[in-house]
This record gives structure tokens, sequence and C-alpha cells, in this order.
């Protein structure tokens, strides 16, 4: 096993497993219903989405970005699609402006920035008679309580070099010090070290 991936297993094992779990499952909207993609609730106001029968409008401060894929090729875009790729699009592509029915056909995929800070992926897989069929994973919000985002670790890199994960001699060797990418990853103000070894805390 390379150092790195030891690395990130200590590192993991630091965090409440149930921080790192997905949120998923499917719903039926029907006219005037919002979804909740924090908590996966759906309700009469609020959430993330409101659909009225027509239009699926992003709600507050959520966003969505429509990758326009088809019937035949949605299941497995959808499936393939992950978190590092949704979190990785734009802030300004994200719209909160209200997508209609006609752009949202079976197989269609939504990338999604929640109220919550999260990102999600929502699947069409039914839009007929008024209703919408969805399929939905929310990234790192189960055990959360829907409101705190998970940590989102994007790069582990040697603390000497920052050389990213994936390019030669990015490696980083037993006893060395890394540097840890990503969000939600700590307190908003850093701890230094003032003696070494470290101590556990």
């Amino acid at each position: 096993m390379p150092r790195r991936h030891i690395a990130l297993a200590i590192l993991a094992s630091s965090f409440p497993l149930v921080a790192w779990a997905d949120l998923s499952g499917t719903v039926t909207l029907g006219a005037n219903t919002s979804l909740n993609l924090d908590t996966g609730k759906t309700g009469s106001s609020g959430g993330d989405f409101l659909w009225n029968g027509t239009l699926l409008t992003p709600q507050g401060k959520a966003g969505a970005f429509n990758f326009f894929t088809s019937a035949d090729a949605g299941p497995t875009q959808f499936n393939n699609l992950t978190q590092a790729t949704v979190s990785s699009i734009l802030p300004n592509l994200f719209s909160s402006g209200p997508i209609p029915s006609n752009l949202l056909t079976v197989g269609d995929i939504l990338a999604v920035h929640t109220n919550g800070g999260n990102y999600a992926k929502l699947l069409v897989t039914a839009d007929s008679g008024g209703s919408l069929g969805l399929k939905y994973v929310t990234f790192g919000v189960s055990g959360t309580g829907g409101g705190t985002p998970a940590p989102s670790i994007t790069a582990v890199e040697n603390a000497a070099t920052n050389i990213p994960p994936e390019l030669p001699n990015a490696a980083v060797a037993q006893g060395a010090l890394f540097v840890v990418k990503g969000s939600n990853l700590g307190p908003a103000s850093l701890a230094i070290a003032t003696a070494y070894p470290f101590t556990s805390s």
C-alpha cells in the first residue's frame, strides 16, 4: 500500500465514520411539493427545491446545474458522478433560476449545492401528469443533522513539496508531515504545534 494511502487511512479514522455517509433515495413530487436534499424530507414549502407541476425552482441559497443528459446515458452517468466532480463545478454555474418541465426529461441529471452547504446529484426518473420522479444522492450528510456539512478531502500532499497526488513524486514518506486540503476539516482558526513530537488529544 502506498504511504499516501496509509496517511489517508489514519486521517479517516480520526473522523466519526457516520459523518462520511451519503443520503440517497427516490421521491415523487406532486404539484406544490418541496424537497430538502439535506434531510430527504418533502413538504409544502422550504427545502432546496419546490416543484409546482411545471417548474422545479431552487429555494433559498440552493442552486442547480443541469447536465442535459439522455434517457439512455443518464443512469450510468448519474452513478459515475462523484462528489469531487459536483463540488468542482464553478459557483457561478449553479443557478437559482426555475427549471421548466420540458428540460427535465427522463435521464436528465442535476448537480446541486444545497442550502445546508452540501453537494448533491439528482436523476429525473419520471415527468408526467404534473408529477416529477427523482433519484437523489446528497454527499456526506447522513448523521450530521442535515445542517452541518461533513468533511470533504480533495487532496493529501507532502507538506514540503505540495505536489498533487496524481503527479510523480507526490508520495508522503513515513514520518513526514503532510497537508490535507478540502472543506469542513476543522475550526476556522489554525492550531499551531509548539512542541515535537506531536501529542495525541
